[in-house]
């Protein structure tokens, strides 16, 4: 009588760890996609705050560091978009590998996904996959 007591217990431990570890990471998640997305619209890169907490920046170092971030995002955007029909290509010899080995369907949607990644002119992840994958449920 008291055995299944027992495995009670240790499936409700392990139940309620298991919970409060897929809740506890999607919290994480959520916090870390938010402080991106923050520094993104601040014209900063998403490393920018483990970098000013490696080097220990003080509040005046890190401010001029991000003005320096914003100055330059033109010149990286720049840079970007020279090198992305490299990258295009790289990307399309890499598809073509492993296209054959698809099935009709997942062939034709593959192509749709191409079709909106190359439509989208400034690559934002959030916007990629609302476009490819449709609205969250």
């Amino acid at each position: 009588m008291r055995t299944w007591k027992a495995w009670f217990v240790v499936a409700l431990v392990f139940f309620s760890g298991l919970g409060i570890g897929v809740v506890g990471s999607q919290y994480h998640f959520y916090l870390m996609h938010a402080r991106m997305d923050a520094q993104m619209k601040a014209g900063v890169p998403p490393f920018f705050s483990r970098l000013a907490d490696h080097l220990g920046l003080t509040q005046e170092q890190e401010e001029k560091a991000k003005a320096v971030f914003v100055q330059s995002r033109p010149q990286f955007q720049k840079a970007l978009q020279q090198c992305k029909p490299a990258m295009d290509n790289v990307f399309e010899e890499t598809v073509n590998k492993f296209k054959p080995d698809l099935n009709p369907s997942q062939q034709a949607e593959l192509d749709r996904i191409i079709a909106v990644i190359h439509s989208i002119k400034e690559l934002d992840p959030k916007e990629l996959d609302r476009q490819v994958f449709g609205d969250p449920e």
